[in-house]
């Protein structure tokens, strides 16, 4: 019974906690009825399995955030919070699959931002970073839902968009406008 009650946090939540740790008393009142044991020490072993269940949860709980805040950070860019480049190429690949299987169009935009050797010679790298993060917050409230923005290399980034070629015209045209 004590892994049962153990794995019910994390599988299942406080619900199945409850669940298993009801299922648990009767079985430990219907032990202690039988076999003579104190029912003292057997409100002590649920008590201790209760709280171990309690422990395992929480400790799962902190191990899928800190997985979820790791795998979250290594598809985006940190400087402009946009996708990464590897999730890029996964994305693009992942997206040709679809469309080859699915049917429909796929449009694919690369933008390059003019000058910045330029401007960042000019300002300097951090005014230049700060520029790069605007851009990835433009292009991050200007894209549709369905389209997969990226930092495509130093000053390069590409949109995804899914669609025939006028919506990844009009996106262009939105996100170059804002920019």
């Amino acid at each position: 019974l004590v892994l049962p009650i153990a794995f019910s946090v994390p599988l299942a939540g406080i619900p199945g906690l409850a669940f298993a740790a009801m299922v648990a008393g009767i079985v430990f009142g219907a032990v202690a009825d039988k076999t003579g044991t104190p029912v003292a020490a057997l409100i002590v072993a649920w008590c201790a399995t209760v709280a171990s269940a309690l422990l395992v949860g929480a400790r799962h709980a902190k191990v899928a955030r800190d997985y979820d805040k790791l795998a979250g950070a290594s598809m985006r860019d940190r400087l402009t919070g946009l996708y990464n480049f590897a999730y890029f190429s996964d994305a693009l690949r992942r997206e040709c699959q679809r469309t080859t299987r699915y049917g429909g169009q796929l449009s694919l935009v690369l933008f390059d931002l003019d000058g910045f050797k330029s401007f960042n010679d000019t300002y300097g790298h951090g005014v230049g970073n700060v520029l790069l993060a605007e851009v990835g917050s433009v292009m991050a409230e200007n894209r549709r839902a369905a389209d997969i923005a990226a930092r495509f290399g130093g000053e390069e980034f590409a949109l995804l968009v899914p669609g025939p070629a006028d919506m990844a015209q009009e996106a262009a045209e939105r996100i170059r406008i804002a920019i």
